[in-house]
């Protein structure tokens, strides 16, 4: 997997992964300013970007690429000593915001810091690359996680190494995860998280445990607003698990690290996700229920008659996310032919049926309290990311909802394969393993096809 991370670090051009312009501003401004960068919506006397990041992406050709697919990054040799020639002394320290990516907490981004400072005597490309690894090492986490998560639930390591190559191999989280992206510490947070409440929930309480579930809960509500999505499952897990302890006294210690972990975990998401709220007027924060709903039906059902018109073709929300949960790179104009995702969502409809029917049948034991936990970090997640488009929709901005804010629910989508495959007899198990590691590699090996198609033929 380290060597598909470095395919897509080398394939994909300069700020080409989504919002890396932004991104990389925010890390830059904290490797040469020392402080977060402002938001600078709208406002002409704010630089969002350094005159070294301006005058790189001209040289690549970011923008023009973005707008014409006709037209290529720039990869030839003329124009490497173009950039060496224009980059010289140019200042790196003078951006003063990035956008609405300033409203994120800065704990993915002082991670950035480290291969940012690391390379000083290099140019900006040297840092980027840099940059993008060490983003992408993040990916090795997820996967961990999601075996861990598989781990608790199944104990063939055949099915395990399936499940979690699906999430370790998923296209467009790695194409992501390459880049410099804050959904890369996201996606990694969400898998650790979600292990160690199911270890709990499973195992019940121990200091350890704890302490460690309410730690990976702080830092996935420190990456991104998305991450408390996550908060509501594991306080159901912690207080249940501590509920059903057989020392009273134990249970009553761990419900106290519980309270005061959640009111930490809440005050620092709120804090993080305020730059978002800030954008929202009270009145419209509110909403209406009917207003809602009315957006959810337009999304992903065909549109009747008497309802307002949100700015999909009816039901035609959930298709193109699907199809960017999969695989849309570049400013996601870069897809597969629609049957390629025809073929990968029946797919994932037989690996949730499957996984249903081995539950059914005893093949894989999940308690009550698991489910809930998987049940309700999907509902909230999906829940909260449509109504933050809800919002802006209202205030006039527009669809910002896109199929990669779900993909920190891969190691549940991991979970499913796995308990799939349970389903095989246990001498074909290996087997089947093995045809789901060759099709996501290759499915992996098809979307770096597509890019290189893309950009550089």
């Amino acid at each position: 997997m380290a060597v598909v991370i470095v395919a897509w670090a080398l394939l994909v051009p300069p700020f080409s992964v989504p919002d890396e312009t932004a991104h990389f501003s925010y890390v830059q401004s904290l490797a040469e300013n020392g402080e977060r960068p402002a938001r600078g919506d709208g406002d002409p006397e704010t630089r969002l970007f350094s005159t070294e990041e301006q005058v790189a992406r001209q040289q690549v050709r970011n923008s023009v690429h973005f707008f014409d697919p006709d037209v290529k990054p720039a990869w030839e040799p003329s124009a490497e000593r173009a950039w060496r020639a224009a980059s010289e002394g140019l200042p790196r320290d003078d951006s003063r915001g990035t956008g609405p990516q300033a409203g994120h907490p800065p704990l993915y981004y002082a991670y950035e810091v480290a291969p940012y400072a690391a390379t000083p005597g290099g140019d900006l490309f040297d840092r980027l690359f840099l940059m993008r690894l060490w983003s992408g090492l993040l990916m090795l986490v997820t996967a961990a996680g999601t075996w861990l998560l598989i781990g608790e639930l199944v104990r063939d390591r055949a099915l395990r190494l399936a499940g979690a190559a699906c999430v370790g191999l998923q296209p467009m989280a790695t194409f992501v995860s390459a880049g410099v992206n804050p959904d890369a510490l996201l996606f990694a947070a969400y898998a650790v998280t979600l292990w160690l409440a199911v270890r709990v929930a499973r195992r019940g309480p121990s200091r350890g445990a704890v302490a460690g579930l309410v730690a990976a809960t702080l830092v996935v509500s420190l990456t991104k607003a998305a991450g408390l999505a996550l908060v509501p499952a594991v306080l159901v897990v912690l207080v249940a698990a501590a509920a059903r302890g057989r020392r009273p006294r134990a249970s009553a210690r761990v419900l106290a690290a519980i309270a005061l972990g959640a009111a930490v975990v809440v005050a620092a998401g709120v804090g993080a996700s305020q730059g978002v709220q800030d954008r929202v007027p009270a009145d419209l924060r509110l909403g209406t229920l009917r207003g809602f709903l009315t957006y959810l039906w337009d999304f992903y059902l065909p549109r009747l008659p008497f309802q307002r018109d949100y700015g999909m073709p009816g039901g035609g929300g959930g298709w193109n996310l699907h199809e960017q949960t999969w695989a849309a790179f570049g400013f996601l104009e870069v897809r597969f032919p629609e049957p390629v995702y025809v073929l990968l969502g029946a797919l994932a409809l037989a690996a949730f049926a499957g996984a249903a029917l081995a539950v059914r049948r005893g093949r894989v034991e999940v308690d009550r309290l698991t489910l809930a936990v998987l049940a309700l970090t999907t509902l909230c997640l999906t829940i909260s990311l449509h109504w933050r488009d809800f919002q802006t929709i209202r205030i006039g901005d527009g669809h910002v909802i896109q199929g990669r804010y779900f993909l920190p629910l891969m190691p549940i989508a991991g979970v499913a394969v796995a308990a799939a495959l349970a389903n095989l007899r246990e001498r074909l198990r290996p087997a089947g393993a093995g045809l789901v590691l060759g099709a996501a590699a290759a499915l992996q090996l098809a979307s770096l096809s597509i890019v290189a198609g893309r950009f550089l033929a």
